[in-house]
């Protein structure tokens, strides 16, 4: 569901036209929280899904279930608060959510956030990502979260459909992230 926004990250292709299968791994802690790990390889250069990952006002070209997101301060060059408007259904019930969340570009180039609950429909979340460049034109994309939702789940709905939901939906990420990479103009080099 809507939950896997807040992973960016994103949190960031069942069908993505990635070398492999990205490995994406959904758990479920029997009360509300939801963690994620995503393994994938990616086919762009590590400098571009780079620039995607911490394009934050851009969110809604890589998360299928962000229709808008938006900057809402930048307190360095390094790091944003961002609301994410969320919408996404699973079976009969659908939601629309706020998240807010403090994003962070760390010294080594691996990107960070964390929820902000008191401006979000969410108790709390984080994510780690990192890319690691395979070759000139392959990146591989690491990120690890979890997330806890305010809101209560019908049991109708319960942890195995969600998780499938966001399975899915991380999946989705993965292929539009590789897109959005492979969009972008080629860095210049010196000849």
């Amino acid at each position: 569901m809507m939950l896997r926004a807040c992973l960016l990250m994103l949190l960031f292709a069942c069908t993505a036209v990635v070398a492999g299968e990205p490995d994406i791994d959904v758990d479920h802690d029997g009360v509300r929280t939801f963690s994620v790990r995503v393994e994938a390889e990616i086919q762009t250069g590590k400098i571009a899904l780079d620039a995607v990952m911490h394009d934050y006002g851009q969110l809604h070209r890589m998360f299928p279930l962000v229709p808008s997101s938006r900057v809402l301060a930048r307190p360095d060059a390094h790091s944003a608060r961002v609301r994410a408007n969320l919408k996404g259904c699973v079976l009969f019930v659908c939601r629309e959510l706020r998240h807010v969340v403090d994003v962070r570009r760390l010294p080594n180039g691996d990107g960070e956030a964390r929820s902000v609950p008191s401006l979000s429909d969410f108790e709390s979340g984080e994510l780690h990502w990192r890319t690691e460049a395979l070759s000139e034109h392959r990146t591989r994309l690491h990120m690890d979260g979890r997330i806890r939702p305010r809101f209560w789940l019908p049991p109708i709905i319960g942890p195995a459909l969600v998780r499938h939901k966001l399975a899915v939906e991380i999946g989705r990420t993965v292929q539009r992230l590789e897109q959005a990479a492979q969009a972008l103009p080629a860095p210049a080099t010196d000849h």
